[in-house]
């Protein structure tokens, strides 16, 4: 037995259309699914005798007046899920710059770590050198020298060994 089958009167529909909207009104303020009363809406239009048409005409009206309110309601969750999606987003570029500069001042550390110890070596190899004789001087001199010749010497044949 279907939910409107005991109505008969025209008073007894518009009652039952009045509890239907009334439905309608509290879960639609609520934000609540509304799939039912809109089946209700729907069971309602078909089971009226056609003496009732004006009530028909009223449930379709109050039925795609639900529908637009639950596509609305649906369509200002999704737009809330993607401003999800864009605060996600800045706090993963915010997560990302922050690891490059954590890299880059990693890699500035490693730089000055470097040079540092390029300066020591200096400052050592310059107070070895303050320390020697003239002699000794001359001789390192020369040593240093004797070096730079090699290496060029070994540059000019393996650029021979490269281009020919």
């Amino acid at each position: 037995m279907g939910k409107f089958d005991e109505l008969v009167t025209i008073e007894e529909w518009k009652r039952a259309l009045d509890e239907l909207l009334d439905r309608a009104r509290v879960l639609s303020s609520l934000g609540t699914e509304i799939a039912e009363v809109l089946d209700d809406l729907r069971a309602f239009i078909k089971a009226s005798p056609g003496k009732c048409d004006f009530l028909d005409k009223i449930a379709f009206k109050a039925g795609s007046d639900l529908a637009d309110a639950e596509i609305n309601r649906r369509i200002a969750s999704i737009a809330a899920r993607k401003q999800d999606i864009e605060t996600e987003m800045k706090k993963l570029t915010a997560a990302t710059d922050d690891l490059k500069k954590a890299q880059s001042e990693l890699q500035f550390e490693q730089i000055i770590k470097s040079l540092q110890l390029s300066t020591a070596i200096v400052d050592e190899i310059t107070e070895l050198r303050a320390a020697l004789s003239d002699e000794e001087k001359a001789a390192l001199d020369k040593a240093i020298a004797v070096a730079k010749t090699v290496d060029d010497i070994q540059k000019l044949l393996k650029k021979q060994k490269v281009t020919s």
